[in-house]
Order: C-alpha cells, then sequence, then structure tokens
C-alpha cells in the first residue's frame, strides 16, 4: 500500500512500529499549521484509494485535537491524521493491523464493553473504540433510532440534546448511552456503561 505524500513541509519524521503482527508506523510532518489536516484531507480524496471521514474530537493529556480518519477500499488499511499545535506538526498514523471497520454490525466488538444488546444500525461500515461506536455513512437518521429503540422498550432522553444529543437506557437499567449524527454524516453511539446520566 502507497501512502499519499505530503510534500513541501520543512521536514519529516518516521517512527516505525512494525511487528511481526504487521506495519504500524507515524509520520511527523513539521513546519505546518492547522491547515494541514484539510490539505491531506485533499491529498488522499484525490487519490480514489482513500475514503476520508472526520472523527470526534480525541484528547492527549490536557491537549484536545479534531483527529481525522481514512480508510482503504479494502478496509484492510487505515491512517489517522491530526495537527498537533505543539510541535507544529501534522501527525499520520499509518496502521494496517490495527483492529479495522468492520463491514456488519460489529457485535463482537461491542461485547468486550457490554453484554447487553444495543439495537444496530446499517451503516457502510463501523469502528468500535474506547465504549464508541461509530457508523459511518448510517443509512438511518437519529429519528429513526430514536423508533427503534423506543419499540425495544429503551427509554429517551432528549434534554441535553443540543449539547450531548440523546440519551436512553435499556430495559434493565444496567446500561446507558449517548447517540447522534455528526456533521459529516457519521453516527455516533456513546456507550455510558455506569449509567452515569
Amino acid at each position: 500500500m502507497k501512502i499519499a505524500p505530503y510534500e513541501g513541509a520543512k521536514s519529516y519524521t518516521v517512527l516505525d512500529y512494525g511487528s511481526e503482527e504487521g506495519a504500524f508506523f507515524k509520520i511527523l510532518v513539521y513546519g505546518v499549521d492547522e491547515t494541514s489536516v484539510e490539505t491531506y484531507k485533499e491529498i488522499l480524496d484525490s487519490t480514489f484509494v482513500w475514503t476520508t471521514y472526520k472523527k470526534e474530537i480525541h484528547s492527549v493529556g490536557d491537549y484536545k485535537y479534531d483527529a481525522y480518519f481514512a480508510v482503504d477500499g479494502a478496509l484492510t488499511n487505515v491512517i489517522e491524521y491530526y495537527y498537533y499545535e505543539e510541535d507544529s506538526a501534522l501527525f499520520i498514523d499509518y496502521s494496517c493491523w490495527d483492529v479495522p471497520p468492520k463491514d456488519d454490525w460489529p457485535l463482537t466488538d461491542i461485547q468486550e464493553y457490554t453484554d447487553i444488546e444495543i439495537p444496530g444500525l446499517a451503516g457502510e461500515f463501523y469502528e468500535v473504540y474506547y465504549g464508541t461506536i461509530a457508523i459511518y455513512n448510517p443509512e438511518y437518521s437519529e429519528q429513526d433510532y430514536v423508533n427503534i429503540l423506543t419499540e425495544a422498550n429503551w427509554t429517551i432522553d432528549d434534554s441535553n440534546y443540543d449539547e450531548d444529543g440523546y440519551y436512553t437506557v435499556d430495559p434493565t437499567g444496567d446500561l446507558g448511552m449517548y447517540f447522534f449524527m455528526s456533521e459529516d454524516n457519521c453516527f455516533y453511539i456513546i456507550l455510558d456503561i455506569n449509567n452515569e446520566y
């Protein structure tokens, strides 16, 4: 797999974390600004190999950043890239052995967090990380999922919708979760394992 290059930066560093399981490396692109994220998205889109998406805000210590995600057509190669202001650098993480997105409802991955059955949603592909289920190019709207959950006897709370999206609790009262559609057409379900809402 050829990684689309980011050209014209001040300098570059490559950190190789390869193992017997496969490849994983980080490319640090120095001397760029925050527009480098959009520039790299355009570079990836122009290859017609990668499909790009924006993920939710991530954090490293006190630093918060928007992470972007790209996957190849075979769903075996994954790139996450983001701008790190402190180093004026674009970080590009590539992996082919990290857990790739699934092309069907990721039941096994979800069961690592809870045994409670969560009603599924159809989408192009799925990713599960840190108790979050991301559904890319979903076939249903938020209201569709409200209807699905209501029919399955989950309770729905929209009192903090503007800040957190919908909040729902399963019929046993043991699992809560937030869900919402992002501006880039990605549906997020965030598990609240301890039901602390």
